[in-house]
């Protein structure tokens, strides 16, 4: 019983949130630093979107024995996301259907994360973006720290995807080109970086690439259209850069600069609160994103993260058409209707020439904070 004249006190609001905020950013970075086998799988709960997320990668069905399409890659390969980030190869090295396992328990815990908490969002009764189940929230892009208008510029910005160095010209034109901030999460470095993108309504992040690197994606509110780029195999880029550059069809194909390669594109779709989406060395390494009406809000995590010899890289693409030469000569010389289809298929394939550009102008991510989240890196 309290003493006379005393009052039980609520708990402090701040140090509740503070607490919710540091125990979901804790549960993820517990999984990045897990040393599970590649056999397991990560236990599927009732939340709808883990559920979601599960089944997509398991065709429905949840499994604890190792998936057929791993028991043919060697024993040698990395079975925890430790062992991935330490291969002598790098990440690009790694079959495809390898990372994808090593990295499911950290997509589980992205479809798991309470976004509401996170960010401690608002709910509204109508309008406002949505984080799933039909729930809309007040989105927080005005509520990021320092507001734009006191932002102070640095001259010596330059073209970087990391959103410690602020850019120059962010105050201008930023009616016409909404500044996206990032949230700064956990780094450590060589292993993983973890940060928040906060669009406003109609932003946009343009083309870039992820050298090496494997993404993972939460859609904490909101909605973006996603153009996805897959970089082509080593054996075609070499085909195309010499002939881009020094050969075949010189006087119909334009010189371009080193660092220029070939895409083919991925797919145009959009993304949904609270969805999971990741990228890899090559399956769509170069994203752009536009959010929608109502701006969206989107947590990555970067497998290794940036740094000065693995930067980010922005690019134009140009739509070209697959060397029709070669699929018509190999049509000519084919044998079967079944090979004719499949050279078709291959020459009807949308391939891009992507030509490093530097920053464009009209692109602002200046990194801030909201509440607790983003004050130290």
């Amino acid at each position: 019983m309290p003493w006379r004249g005393s009052s039980i006190k609520e708990p402090n609001p701040v140090l509740k949130r503070q607490s919710s905020q540091r125990s979901v950013v804790a549960k993820l970075q517990d999984q990045l630093k897990c040393c599970s086998d590649v056999s397991s799988q990560p236990k599927v709960n009732g939340d709808s979107s883990s559920r979601h997320y599960h089944e997509s990668i398991n065709g429905g069905e949840s499994s604890t024995c190792k998936p057929q399409h791993l028991m043919n890659h060697s024993s040698s390969m990395p079975t925890s996301i430790p062992e991935l980030l330490q291969h002598q190869g790098g990440l690009e090295g790694i079959p495809q259907p390898i990372l994808k396992h090593c990295l499911e328990p950290v997509m589980q815990a992205l479809a798991e994360m309470d976004a509401m908490a996170l960010l401690h969002l608002k709910e509204v009764s109508h309008g406002g973006p949505c984080v799933g189940n039909g729930k809309h929230v007040h989105a927080i892009h005005d509520q990021v720290s320092p507001p734009i208008e006191d932002h102070h510029h640095d001259d010596n910005g330059d073209a970087s995807m990391d959103p410690s160095t602020p850019n120059s010209d962010a105050n201008n034109d930023s009616s016409d080109s909404p500044v996206v901030r990032y949230i700064h999460l956990a780094e450590i470095p060589n292993q993983y970086s973890m940060g928040i993108f906060v669009f406003p309504p109609h932003a946009k992040i343009p083309l870039h690439d992820h050298p090496g690197m494997c993404v993972l994606s939460r859609v904490l509110y909101g909605d973006l259209e996603r153009m996805s780029l897959d970089l082509v195999s080593d054996d075609d880029d070499r085909f195309v850069s010499s002939s881009l550059r020094n050969g075949a069809n010189s006087n119909i194909i334009p010189h371009y600069p080193p660092g220029t390669k070939r895409a083919q594109q991925q797919h145009i779709d959009y993304l949904h609160a609270p969805q999971v989406t990741a990228l890899y060395p090559l399956e769509g390494n170069l994203h752009e994103f536009r959010a929608g009406p109502h701006g969206a809000a989107v947590l990555d995590v970067l497998l290794p993260p940036y740094n000065h010899s693995r930067d980010c890289t922005f690019y134009h693409a140009h739509p070209v058409a697959r060397n029709q030469t070669n699929a018509a000569n190999a049509r000519h010389l084919s044998d079967t209707e079944e090979e004719e289809d499949k050279m078709d298929e291959e020459s009807e394939t949308l391939y891009y020439v992507i030509v490093p550009t530097g920053q464009p102008e009209d692109f602002h991510c200046i990194s801030g904070c909201l509440n607790d989240l983003g004050s130290a890196r």
